[in-house]
């Protein structure tokens, strides 16, 4: 990262919130904070204050804009997306102008402007996907492939906003309950820290990268958390668009794919 110049799509959420704060510690020329939030962008330039940062609102949806901004930068982490699958479900042509769209005006200025490293953020619902969101990140992962950048895919990232434990324990503090969609779930979860790991570990052009991960039951989750609060467990019943248990990657990846230190490559196709 030494005297480069870095941009971060998103730059306001959870996961391109912890990029930026780790790059405080390295020998970055600039660090470029991209959000449509714009909120966010202003607690950002309160929290992050080092002369090194700069912060720009703009819409991934905007490819004119996109192009002017990525003029002289070396790497683009891309973590601007909608990820809400009910959300996503409820507006899916904004989640295609977003995640797809998005992506591939992104991947366009970074190609105009010869962007040398560029990393898209994706998920484990992109595998077998079966909702909007998931449609979306797949398609985005094709996009960056593709291109020959990079694709890190994460599970549920534990504690980032929008999360299931904050609203537990939101709920464990307001009501006699928490409420989850059915005990048979399991996910794949990652700490906020092994994310930002593995986000700028990566660096084999044309592959997807995963954290070897163990997938874990809901319910046993759901259960430690309504013990701190003294409270019941309730099922819900399954939403639109979620799947009993998500996986890491395609049985057609695995044949393609190769584990060192605990982080799965699959090459593209």
């Amino acid at each position: 990262m030494e005297g480069l110049t870095i941009l971060i799509t998103g730059g306001t959420g959870t996961i391109g919130t912890a990029i930026a704060e780790r790059l405080l510690n390295s020998k970055a020329k600039q660090v470029i904070i991209v959000s449509n939030d714009e909120d966010g962008l202003y607690h950002a330039k309160n929290s992050l204050k080092d002369t090194r940062y700069k912060f720009v609102f703009a819409d991934v949806r905007d490819a004119e804009r996109l192009v002017e901004i990525t003029k002289g930068v070396d790497i683009v982490f891309h973590c601007a997306a909608m990820k809400h699958i009910p959300v996503c479900e409820e507006y899916p042509f904004d989640a295609i102008n977003t995640n797809v769209y998005g992506t591939r005006n992104l991947i366009k200025a970074c190609k105009i402007n010869d962007v040398k490293k560029f990393v898209l953020i994706s998920t484990d619902k992109a595998v077998y996907p079966i909702n909007t969101m998931g449609i979306t990140k797949l398609l985005a992962e094709k996009l960056t492939l593709d291109s020959n950048y990079i694709v890190v895919r994460f599970g549920n990232v534990l504690r980032s906003r929008g999360s299931v434990i904050p609203f537990w324990e939101s709920q464990g503090k307001a009501e006699k309950y928490i409420t989850i969609t059915d005990k048979r779930m399991k996910r794949y979860f990652i700490e906020i820290s092994e994310a930002v790991d593995l986000v700028l570990a990566a660096d084999t052009p044309g592959c997807i990268h995963i954290k070897d991960m163990e997938e874990k039951s809901i319910y046993a989750l759901a259960l430690q958390i309504a013990k701190k609060y003294k409270c019941k467990v309730l099922e819900t019943g399954i939403r639109p668009g979620e799947k009993l248990r998500e996986e890491l990657m395609t049985a057609e990846e695995k044949e393609r794919s190769t584990i060192k230190d605990g982080i799965i490559i699959i090459e593209g196709e």
